[in-house]
């Protein structure tokens, strides 16, 4: 992070919600520093949840104060982040929505329950699969899906006796 390297010695992960709210009042390490502790106190308790505290609002701006930011471009480059971090909040909130509407149509739709009992089938793939695969009813047997999906399944789990000798009877 080029407006605030030190930043990532408290927070690890740039994706989370405190973090946007954070990068979005205050864009780079002199703003931070310019800002001091109170207001940036005042943003963490109000994020959910509240984790955060006069302790870590000491260190940022204190990191903030010492950064070897360079200081250039300082505007351009905090308008630069804090519209990615709008594009970052706006695609957070549509993943959401996908993984609802995939948890739905999963419910929903009897062709899933065999690959739902597939080992190492998560939703996503399951949802994949379901849509690529269309009417199972035109399927008589597991291989001639496994044909049609393109896909040579080959299980590799540690523990063999919980392996399955074939995909469930059911998938089809």
């Amino acid at each position: 992070m080029v407006l605030f390297p030190e930043f990532t010695r408290i927070f690890a992960d740039p994706c989370g919600q405190t973090v946007l709210a954070i990068l979005k009042a205050f864009p780079s390490a002199q703003a931070l520093a310019e800002a001091g502790v109170e207001p940036l106190f005042h943003l963490l308790r109000a994020q959910k949840p509240a984790h955060y505290g006069h302790p870590t609002a000491q260190k940022l701006v204190a990191f903030a104060k010492e950064s070897v930011s360079s200081g250039r471009a300082i505007a351009g480059r905090s308008l630069s982040l804090r519209i990615l971090c709008d594009q970052l909040e706006h695609t957070q909130t549509n993943l959401v929505r996908l993984d609802t509407e995939i948890e739905q149509l999963l419910t929903s739709d009897p062709g899933v329950k065999g690959l739902q009992q597939v080992p190492g089938f998560g939703p996503k793939t399951v949802a994949v699969l379901r849509a690529e695969l269309g009417d199972m009813q035109r399927f008589a047997r597991t291989d001639e899906v496994i044909a049609y999906g393109g896909m040579d399944i080959e299980i590799n789990v540690r523990d063999p006796v919980s392996l399955p000798s074939v995909l469930p009877a059911s998938i089809i």
